[in-house]
């Protein structure tokens, strides 16, 4: 059982505390280093808006080929192999078992979704068109079960850290099969999605909602709605700053309750 002074580091509140702290000019920063490697992918886009689309236009071409896409028949050793690939960088003996469904049934905006209760992952059956894409969404659900397993943590109250965790490590993941693969278009999506997220998260408010004293519905709408919005973009944030200061192995110190602020 992990003490719960190193999970109380990474709730809501405290995590975006530590937010709040980081310089205006550092997230740009960031923004400015995701988008030039972005550029060295994309040469022409000269903005971040015109980065943002010109992926988005290369990875729908990846995903109008019906011939890269993903069987069903494939899912299972993909699955093991990226297992393989996230415990080894998360210094992790795998532990519990984790199955994977791909299904239908799942809203249409939603990738995929990993159920603590019955330590399982669904990913959307339309992931499969992109092989870049799924084996960056079966890397962070799968993250989500070494945090959740390995820190015997409950999501609520930790979510803005947990979902930045997870995408960083769906990152590494994707850059991992970049090289492996010769595959550029791992690396356009990690990038892609960390740049969109990181703009997004430059605008977001850095400051969890005060309480309003007109009822304790008002009280946990504003919260959860704040939680819900900004979860993923300022998780991201969070991580490339964490990942830049102190290197790639943030995350499996982490996992290994090495971490401290």
């Amino acid at each position: 059982m992990v003490d719960s002074a190193y999970l109380d580091q990474f709730r809501n509140e405290e995590v975006v505390r530590r937010l709040a702290k980081i310089p205006p000019a550092r997230i740009d920063e960031l923004v400015k280093n995701y988008f030039l490697l972005c550029k060295e992918l994309c040469p022409r886009a000269k903005n971040e808006e015109e980065m943002l689309i010109d992926i988005e236009f290369d990875l729908w071409d990846e995903q109008r080929d019906p011939k890269a896409a993903v069987s069903k028949n494939d899912v299972p050793d993909i699955f093991t192999e990226v297992q393989a690939v996230v415990d080894q960088m998360l210094g992790r003996v795998r532990g519990e078992r984790c199955n994977l469904y791909v299904t239908q049934h799942l809203l249409q905006e939603i990738d995929g979704l990993y159920l603590r209760g019955v330590r399982a992952i669904k990913i959307n059956e339309r992931v499969l068109a992109s092989p870049a894409n799924f084996r960056g969404v079966v890397a962070h659900e799968y993250s989500h079960h070494c945090f959740a397993t390995g820190l015997q943590s409950p999501y609520s109250g930790f979510q803005i850290f947990e979902e930045g965790y997870a995408n960083g490590v769906a990152r590494a993941a994707q850059l991992y099969f970049s090289e492996r693969d010769q595959n550029p278009l791992f690396k356009k999506r990690a990038f892609a999605r960390t740049l969109g997220q990181l703009i997004k998260a430059r605008a977001a408010p850095q400051k969890i909602p005060e309480p309003r004293y007109t009822g304790p519905a008002a009280i946990l709408d504003d919260r959860a709605a704040y939680i819900a919005q900004n979860r993923h973009c300022l998780g991201n944030m969070l991580f490339a700053h964490l990942e830049a200061e102190r290197g790639p192995d943030i995350y499996r110190q982490i996992l290994q309750r090495e971490f401290t602020w």
